[in-house]
């Protein structure tokens, strides 16, 4: 019996992780286009990738201040990479932890793209940028439109139930009229 009970525990236990990682990774999901933007509006207007990081946690942290209950997964990941440049980790070894902790594929692309730009001297990053910022947003659109459509489906049930009990308030006194 206590076996079985172990078992269910280990079960529920199981799923429960999956469930927040599946939450984690939505939550990282809806921060990647408002860190992607800020990041192409910093670069673009000329400050270095490191002030730009800097800028976007000093923003973070502000927020932070004051809404104590705000935590944005992808900022916080942020933080951490920032955190590992000024304790002396080298750029390019803190964008490829960064991507690699983020755990998706969005943020290892981003890194990728950072990473490479650091070693070679891409010219071309501003404009990936701003091509990922707009790939981005998309699929932040089609998340919406999708998590709508979902959101109606669930309506569904209810909405014809609601229906059923109109019918039967305006057919019951019919039906009671005709019998007198």
């Amino acid at each position: 019996m206590d076996f079985l009970k172990t078992s269910r525990d280990l079960i529920d236990l199981e799923d429960s992780y999956t469930r927040s990682e599946q939450d984690r990774l939505k939550r990282l999901e809806r921060d990647y286009p408002l860190i992607v933007s800020e990041l192409s509006i910093l670069m673009g207007a000329g400050m270095s990738f490191r002030g730009a990081i800097e800028r976007i946690c000093n923003s973070y942290k502000k927020k932070v201040q004051k809404n104590s209950k705000l935590e944005l997964l992808g900022y916080e990941e942020i933080q951490k990479l920032y955190r590992q440049m000024t304790e002396g980790v080298g750029e390019v070894q803190a964008i490829e932890n960064f991507g690699i902790r983020a755990g998706q594929k969005d943020y290892r692309r981003l890194a990728m793209m950072l990473t490479q730009s650091i070693k070679k001297g891409s010219k071309e990053l501003l404009i990936n940028l701003e091509k990922e910022e707009e790939h981005a947003f998309e699929m932040r659109k089609q998340k919406a439109i999708k998590a709508g459509e979902e959101a109606s489906t669930k309506l569904l049930l209810p909405m014809g139930g609601m229906l059923l009990i109109v019918i039967l308030i305006l057919v019951v006194p019919a039906l009671m009229q005709m019998n007198v």
